[in-house]
């Protein structure tokens, strides 16, 4: 797939295939294992009825930020490190982890305010792959207004039936994502439906 992240920062996420990452189930048993890379990260399937999906493989990367993180800007950096609280020193390894990998090949990020740049972020990051939008978080960070444009913005990108969005928001920014497109909430993760009243996008 064509991986494109809206509100990336420092692009960290455009790398999750690559993370060492473990899939247990609630008993500690390995059900899957994918990715080469530190961090290492743990995965709990608590569902017994939960079909393990292949790992996807990403052929483009692209991420779209008003405000980008550079993965050698030094001082941001550490603003982000210092974002993390003292007592999760688990936590600012990963972190670190993360950034060593994203330095190994920096990411290619666009600038431009949300909801603008969506659009062509997503025409110059497909490769022939099938494209995958993610956001996490960030409409928390946008006023009200702009929350909404960019749902709007968000989901009319996704009405191509090939293409796949995933939201991670928090309860505070729910009710913007709920009143302009129904989606389907899957634990954190929502899915933004597609137009099509009959199709999930998943």
């Amino acid at each position: 797939m064509d991986l494109v992240d809206i509100g990336t920062s420092a692009g960290l996420n455009l790398y999750a295939d690559r993370y060492r990452t473990t899939c247990v189930d609630s008993d500690g048993n390995t059900l899957a294992t994918w990715g080469d890379t530190d961090p290492s990260l743990t995965c709990v399937i608590r569902s017994a009825e939960f079909q393990m999906p292949q790992p996807a493989i990403i052929h483009g990367r692209r991420g779209l930020d008003p405000d980008p993180i550079r993965s050698d800007d030094d001082d941001a950096l550490r603003w982000l490190d210092a974002c993390i609280w003292p007592d999760q020193s688990e936590r600012r390894n990963r972190l670190r982890a993360a950034i060593a990998t994203s330095q190994s090949e920096p990411p290619s990020i666009d600038i431009a305010h949300l909801p603008d740049g969506i659009d062509a972020t997503v025409s110059t990051a497909r490769t022939g792959a099938r494209p995958a939008l993610i956001t996490s978080w960030v409409l928390a960070y946008l006023p009200p207004a702009d929350r909404i444009a960019t749902v709007e913005m968000f989901a009319s990108a996704i009405v191509d039936e090939a293409l796949v969005g995933i939201w991670i928001v928090v309860g505070l920014v729910w009710k913007y994502v709920w009143h302009v497109r129904p989606v389907i909430t899957i634990a954190a993760v929502t899915c933004v439906r597609a137009r099509s009243p009959s199709r999930w996008r998943q």
